[in-house]
């Protein structure tokens, strides 16, 4: 990408540095037009309307929004871009063309793009009000989101028990699949930014503002993966699997580091980057939320994990709910063609919690969240169950189920 001459070398560079670092961040939300303001001895209306060439694309020129970014004169040798106030469509009163807008009006406006949030639900109506509530006390401006409820059971109107909450639209996916039913949200989402997570969930109070805030906080921003909380329905008398749940459950920070991935329950994306490289693949029923972030990562998208943007989760209770989610998980990365099946991984699942045992006893790991020899122990069993169940889950489907697609590389 190449910018005007603008006068001094000096000049030129930092005004690219500056736009793409700056303004390139905030094209998500840009509308059609887009106006740049410059002191006048910095440059001339036709290189205004180059630059915006360069940063947002020919089609981008036109009136009808302002973005002003005041300038030190052209044969200053330390020019800077001191403010950069974001799109914001203007009304033209009397045929006048508007003025500047107000720096922090425009800034307040510009940080608070239309967010969709997604909620994909199926035969989970009580914990959905639960996650309803949440979101209609959140911290972000009330008339800047809206939440899609996607119906994945057609057989049960679920649109009565919903409608006095506010900013909800009740939409219907007949195909099966959290993944088909993600795909009808994006469909029907209006917003620039699509704020992903489940009906079992329950938000943070900030956890829009938040993940919006990250999500504008760098240059070319493909996801952001917020903290996942575990919760358990009695601390005080928490089951094995709830107690290894706590520990083991949702890492999305080692996920975004380590898989280039972020779990569906808290995933911030813009819309556009969904145009980028697609939809979810319906035709997964699990690991659809790491073939896509895959995707994400593989288009040269930035991936982050926020610390700060959380929800709660409720923890699985019993081995039967575990058993079924692990069987789950094998089979949809097998389908990736992400599951090891080398007799190498098979050994180190069955030797491995062997190991973390001689820790947790001997050495204290885990001590922080496990309270007692009694928790230690359930610990423990838990954890053998979940390393066997992995161990030879995914020698069976090696052995029996169909052959994997092509596993996409992400390096």
């Amino acid at each position: 990408m190449e910018l005007p001459a603008l006068g001094q070398q000096t000049a030129e560079t930092h005004l690219y540095n500056t736009m793409l670092e700056r303004l390139m961040l905030f094209r998500h939300n840009a509308p059609n037009d887009v106006w740049i303001l410059m002191e006048q001895q910095t440059c001339s209306k036709r290189q205004r309307q180059e630059i915006v060439k360069c940063v947002f694309g020919p089609a981008l020129i036109g009136s009808g929004t302002i973005v002003r970014m005041p300038f030190a004169a052209a044969d200053s040798p330390t020019v800077s871009i001191k403010n950069v106030i974001l799109p914001k469509k203007l009304e033209h009163k009397n045929n006048m063309r508007p003025s500047c807008l107000n720096i922090s009006e425009a800034m307040n406006s510009s940080s608070n793009p239309f967010v969709s949030v997604i909620i994909p639900v199926c035969d989970d109506l009580r914990r959905l009000k639960i996650c309803l509530e949440a979101l209609e006390n959140q911290t972000y401006p009330t008339h800047s989101y809206e939440v899609l409820v996607v119906n994945n059971n057609t057989a049960k109107d679920i649109e009565p028990d919903i409608v006095s909450f506010n900013h909800v639209r009740v939409i219907c996916e007949r195909r099966r699949g959290s993944y088909a039913a993600r795909n009808k949200g994006i469909l029907n989402a209006r917003g620039t930014v699509l704020a992903f997570t489940d009906s079992d969930c329950i938000p943070r109070e900030d956890w829009i503002e938040k993940g919006v805030k990250n999500l504008l906080s760098r240059h070319n921003m493909g996801l952001v993966a917020g903290r996942i909380d575990i919760i358990v329905a009695d601390p005080d008398k928490p089951t094995a699997i709830e107690i290894y749940e706590k520990i083991t459950a949702f890492q999305q920070k080692f996920y975004i580091e380590h898989s280039k991935f972020g779990a569906t329950a808290n995933l911030f994306t813009f819309k556009n980057i969904v145009e980028d490289v697609g939809n979810f693949d319906d035709s997964l029923m699990s690991s659809g939320d790491v073939e896509w972030c895959n995707r994400v990562f593989a288009a040269g998208h930035t991936q982050m994990y926020a610390d700060d943007t959380c929800i709660l989760h409720p923890a699985r209770k019993t081995f039967s709910e575990k058993f079924r989610k692990s069987v789950r998980i094998i089979k949809g990365k097998h389908a990736l063609g992400l599951l090891d099946c080398s007799s190498r991984t098979f050994m180190k699942r069955l030797i491995w919690p062997v190991m973390e045992a001689g820790d947790i006893l001997s050495k204290g790991k885990h001590s922080a969240h496990l309270k007692g020899k009694k928790q230690k122990l359930k610990f423990i069993v838990a954890l053998f169950f979940d390393s066997y169940v992995w161990a030879f889950g995914s020698l069976v489907v090696a052995v029996f189920g169909r052959t994997g697609r092509k596993k996409l590389k992400i390096h």
